[in-house]
């Protein structure tokens, strides 16, 4: 009795050199996307390590503002605000109960204490950074985006710069210390997954602080 049997066709049942060849080619391009993502966390990582061990422990470094903000984040305890008064050049003077606040109004909208400040300046509160809401026309104190004030206190110098209101010198440290928090901001960020610790966010901020207060005093009028 003959057999039934169907002629094999090898071309469709066996895959071609080329085709395992494009395959092992791209599971060892997903492998070494794998090797690259993990090598940059552990990097990242261990520069926040660094950059944590070359600050010592947040938590000791309070300057009277503990873990918060030391730009003071609710109105409690401040008198009133007024509107800004433009007085040229990105600068503005907000009335605050019976004080006028030198401010710098930046790109992003919000209200500095970078501007230079009178010799006889005196203000009882911490000078806060404050923001004008659209919707009561009221002016507050604000806490803006870590980054957002990073970004903001550059751009001031590079105005300050274009505009000769800074000795160069001063220009370039505080663009340098400016760059350095940036450069911490984003490695801490990466480590943390898109987090960064409270004491860590505050330590920088507190470093900006610094600088916009160095800012205000050696910007000319």
């Amino acid at each position: 009795m003959l057999k039934n049997t169907r002629p094999v066709d090898h071309k469709s049942s066996t895959k071609s050199p080329s085709a395992n060849i494009k395959m092992l080619a791209f599971l060892l391009y997903v492998v070494i996307l794998f090797m690259a993502g993990v090598a940059t966390a552990h990097q990242a990582s261990a520069q926040a390590d660094v950059y944590r061990g070359n600050q010592g422990s947040p938590g000791r470094k309070t300057v009277g503002f503990g873990f918060s903000n030391p730009y003071q984040s609710t109105a409690a305890g401040y008198p009133s605000f007024g509107m800004p008064q433009d007085v040229g050049n990105g600068f503005y003077s907000v009335k605050a109960g019976s004080v006028a606040l030198p401010m710098w109004k930046a790109p992003s909208g919000y209200l500095y204490p970078w501007a230079p400040r009178p010799e006889s300046f005196s203000y009882a509160y911490p000078m806060p950074v404050l923001a004008v809401s659209k919707i009561n026309q009221s002016t507050a104190p604000a806490v803006p985006p870590l980054a957002v004030e990073i970004q903001d206190l550059g751009n001031y110098l590079e105005k300050a710069k274009l505009e000769k209101r800074m000795a160069e010198a001063d220009i370039s440290r505080l663009s340098a210390k400016i760059a350095e928090i940036k450069e911490k901001e984003r490695a801490l960020r990466v480590a943390g997954f898109g987090n960064i610790d409270p004491s860590d966010e505050a330590q920088m901020r507190r470093e900006l602080q610094q600088i916009g207060s160095e800012c205000s005093s050696k910007t000319k009028p």
